[in-house]
């Protein structure tokens, strides 16, 4: 084990060494059934983090780098304190700060919220779909959940950790060669528009910080969001941050309003979408960017650098926003 404040990661990726790290935490789970999950990228120290499956119940996140340490070890106590306030998130069993690690019970009958899923959704499983993101963010981004979250853990409350989010400087400069040449002042003409939007001050609740459908599972008979998973960016930010990738969640903007409008129902906040969308920007062409800069295919919608810019000149279409 290395540790450096008082943070513990595992050196090395491999069953006996994940035994021993579990071991220490708990003495019970060196000898239950345990499969790895797929190898960690331990070159990298921001990516150096592997799950494994514990018993066959039990999810285990785990930390191979002081980066995903102290990452994982912020997860752990956020979803500690949310379990505690009957947020659907998953089962915390058991957490450690030396070795870093979350520990959770596996959801079961949950799957993520796709494209597919949204566009094929019938009037009211769309309506259950929204008024599902809805809830959860509204309470999320309760001044009540802020303020515990801040009273119980230790230090200030952090801005999300944006992840492979592009900032419009990069997406001026290296997403812009990507597209088509007719495509690159609209790109220029959106950064500027995104950074005017940003610059304006915003309230700060906490946030979940990757709201993303792949950290949701849903019950899809019932259309009920059973749990949000993954809480290693989240902290405090504008409420918008949340809303930053709803303009894909499928086609159009319809399922971005829908939420939008019970949203403040339920809290009678504002939102700005505007905001969104300037979020939006440096998140959905920052995803294309990364992506295709590692060589991995891109998520629908859109299969290509400049498909993406064309979904994402529609949805400025579609709200009437011209940048």
């Amino acid at each position: 084990m290395t540790s450096s404040s008082d943070l513990g990661w595992i050196d090395e990726y491999s069953v006996a060494s994940v035994r021993a790290a579990l071991a220490r935490v708990d003495g019970r789970l060196r000898a239950l059934p345990l499969r790895l999950g797929r190898q960690p990228d331990l070159a990298h120290p921001a990516f150096a983090q592997g799950h494994a499956w514990v018993d066959g119940w039990m999810f285990a996140k785990l930390a191979f780098s002081k980066p995903t340490a102290a990452r994982i070890w912020h997860e752990a106590r956020v979803v500690d304190v949310l379990g505690e306030l009957a947020f659907p998130v998953p089962q915390a069993v058991q957490s450690s700060r030396d070795p870093a690690l979350v520990m959770t019970r596996r959801v079961e009958g949950g799957v993520p919220l796709s494209f597919d899923l949204v566009a094929s959704a019938t009037p009211e499983a769309f309506a259950s779909i929204a008024d599902g993101l809805a809830g959860f963010l509204a309470r999320l981004h309760s001044t009540d959940t802020f303020e515990l979250l801040r009273e119980r853990l230790d230090g200030p409350l952090r801005s999300p950790d944006p992840g492979l989010q592009a900032t419009t400087e990069a997406l001026r400069q290296r997403f812009a060669p990507l597209v088509e040449p007719h495509q690159r002042e609209f790109v220029a003409q959106v950064c500027d528009w995104t950074d005017q939007q940003l610059a304006a001050p915003a309230e700060a609740v906490f946030v979940h910080g990757d709201f993303h459908p792949y950290n949701q599972l849903w019950d899809i008979a019932q259309i009920q969001l059973l749990a949000v998973t993954d809480f290693e960016s989240s902290g405090v930010a504008e409420p918008e941050y949340d809303f930053r990738v709803l303009p894909v969640y499928g086609p159009g903007i319809d399922l971005l309003l829908a939420t939008v409008d019970q949203y403040v129902a339920l809290t009678g906040r504002a939102l700005n979408v505007e905001r969104i969308l300037a979020l939006f920007v440096r998140t959905y062409l920052g995803d294309a960017l990364w992506r295709t800069e590692a060589g991995i295919g891109l998520p629908e919608p859109g299969a290509t650098p400049s498909e993406y810019v064309d979904e994402l000149a529609e949805r400025f279409a579609l709200l009437g926003i011209v940048p």
